[in-house]
């Protein structure tokens, strides 16, 4: 089977330069929408501006729902945009932004989503088994109040990260190596540097939280390539974040949100032991549940598809 998320004949018609400036644009527009949305936030609440953005404490004092969508509320405009513009900017099909040459699979992705909670839930129950702490906390108001911009919001946010990283950067990493490691590496590694200023990094340590953003992007690399497409690495992505933002949270989270229970997460070194086996067990399951077992897409380079077949 081809795989060619990676390798489509129309990115030759693309300048490399033009695939690291596309990453650019989006991450400046992100930027732009976040502190537009911190603005607007500071001045309903009659806060100085300075002051939220020396003090991050304060951001985790405001109601959920509004933090959240003064920083996630941008992602909105900046995805409906990307698909208005990638046809006109590649020349490429809609389609091509999310897979290769074929429609995206809404089936796969929400069985994968689904799965994926699932999952997520099981290790907690695990968890606790094993003599974890979590505790309900549940405050109903508050959570309603979060739950529909949680809904809205994430599935956004996490669509727009997997197009930075594993539609945009690990393409042109790979345009430069023609090799799909380089790609899922580089990628991988930009993903976790650029998380490295979540709170969680001083809770647990930069070192741990380092080596978990990186096999988490990793992972969700390996799924992309695997399955030829976002659907199972965004489905995984969309799953995590809802859950630790609606079900089950950790305190010290860069989102500190209503959720119905609260984690008393175990030091940092079981911390990352358990999360990153929570993630290779999730990522086998997917794996072997969509039969997407072609290994060698992790590193062998992918053959092209003939341009008129694209099209």
């Amino acid at each position: 089977m081809k795989n060619t998320f990676l390798s489509l004949p129309g990115f030759q018609k693309i300048p490399t330069l033009g695939w690291f400036a596309w990453v650019l644009l989006l991450l400046g527009c992100m930027l732009l929408f976040q502190f537009a949305g911190l603005y607007v936030l500071s001045l309903h609440f009659n806060l100085p501006f300075s002051q939220m953005q020396s003090n991050p404490k304060l951001l985790q004092q405001l109601p959920a729902e509004g933090l959240l969508l003064a920083l996630f509320g941008g992602f909105i405009p900046i995805v409906l945009a990307g698909f208005l513009l990638w046809k006109p900017w590649s020349g490429l099909p809609l389609r091509a932004i999310n897979t290769g040459n074929r429609p995206f699979k809404f089936k796969a992705f929400g069985l994968a989503l689904l799965m994926s909670l699932g999952i997520i839930a099981l290790t907690d129950v695990l968890f606790v088994a094993g003599g974890g702490k979590i505790e309900w906390q549940a405050d109903w108001a508050a959570f309603l109040r979060f739950l529909p911009w949680a809904l809205l919001l994430f599935p956004f946010q996490t669509l727009f990260e997997e197009w930075v990283f594993r539609g945009f950067l690990m393409r042109g990493i790979y345009r430069i190596f023609r090799s799909p490691l380089p790609a899922l590496l580089g990628s991988s590694m930009f993903f976790a540097l650029l998380h490295m200023g979540n709170s969680e990094v001083s809770e647990f340590g930069p070192g741990y939280m380092a080596l978990y953003y990186s096999i988490q992007a990793l992972v969700m690399g390996a799924l992309v390539l695997l399955f030829d497409g976002l659907e199972l690495a965004w489905a995984y992505h969309l799953a995590n974040n809802w859950y630790v933002s609606l079900l089950v949270t950790l305190p010290g989270s860069s989102l500190r949100t209503p959720a119905l229970f609260l984690t008393q997460p175990p030091e940092p070194l079981k911390m990352l032991l358990l999360g990153s086996s929570i993630s290779l067990v999730l990522a086998l399951s997917l794996i072997i549940a969509f039969r997407a077992t072609q290994w060698e897409r992790l590193w062998k380079s992918t053959e092209s598809i003939e341009e008129e077949e694209l099209f």
